[in-house]
């Protein structure tokens, strides 16, 4: 069976359209995620999504870079 070959056309056509599609993705990505939508109106504080929110914040608002920082990671046996 022969494979068709794609001209040098096709293959900028291709790879431009694939440049644009990741940043699509990468806009919409940047708009839901980074901007502070999906905290705001999605994520529920009882989720695992809105608890993990809450340890970072509570991480940054703590964490000294001139001070020796300890970082422990666990399930509720921790402790």
């Amino acid at each position: 069976m022969r494979v068709p070959r794609m001209s040098m056309r096709q293959t900028g056509h291709l790879l431009l359209f694939v440049a644009l599609l990741m940043i699509v993705v990468a806009s919409c990505d940047a708009l839901v995620f980074r901007s502070g939508f999906y905290q705001r109106t999605v994520m529920e504080p009882e989720s695992t999504a809105g608890a993990t929110l809450d340890a970072i914040a509570v991480i940054r608002r703590f964490y000294a870079p001139g001070r020796k920082n300890v970082l422990v990671l666990g399930n509720s046996r921790v402790g």
